[in-house]
């Protein structure tokens, strides 16, 4: 890519692969484990290779589909982007799918390898306010 992007590379059923970055096949450096679908940031300018292998239950070599896609990202992927609240109160159904990570080092508690969305709000007054994400995968910072 030629700018950092969320990346998916897919096989189908009976399939694995393993995703690997380098300038050539003697400098490749494993990125992700072995699975059937893999979700990576592509650094801009890297080199990605892909390596795509059969289940060891299959005994002689088989046809395969990969699919290889860049997942668009939301819209509000930074901070300089942030979607502004006008109104309270507010609810929104959000998706960190294919957002980069945000920080060059940790902060806040935080870490520098989250991805994650943003949002602004300015008060027209003086009030408590309370902001909640609903579940335990995703966290709150403001």
């Amino acid at each position: 890519p030629t700018e950092n992007r969320m990346l998916t590379a897919s096989v189908d059923s009976g399939h694995y692969l393993r995703v690997y970055v380098g300038k050539n096949c003697d400098e490749l450096e494993c990125l992700e484990n072995l699975a059937a679908s893999q979700t990576f940031i592509g650094s801009a300018n890297n080199h990605y290779w892909i390596l795509v292998t059969r289940s060891s239950r299959f005994q002689i070599g088989s046809e395969f589909t990969l699919n290889i896609f860049i997942d668009g990202g939301p819209v509000n992927d930074d901070c300089d982007s942030s979607f502004i609240v006008q109104t309270l109160p507010y609810h929104v159904n959000g998706t960190t799918r294919g957002a980069l990570t945000d920080f060059e080092q940790d902060t806040c508690s935080i870490s520098r390898n989250a991805n994650g969305v943003w949002y602004g709000y300015t008060p027209p007054e003086t009030k408590m306010l309370t902001a909640s994400a609903n579940d335990t995968l995703h966290h709150l910072r403001i």
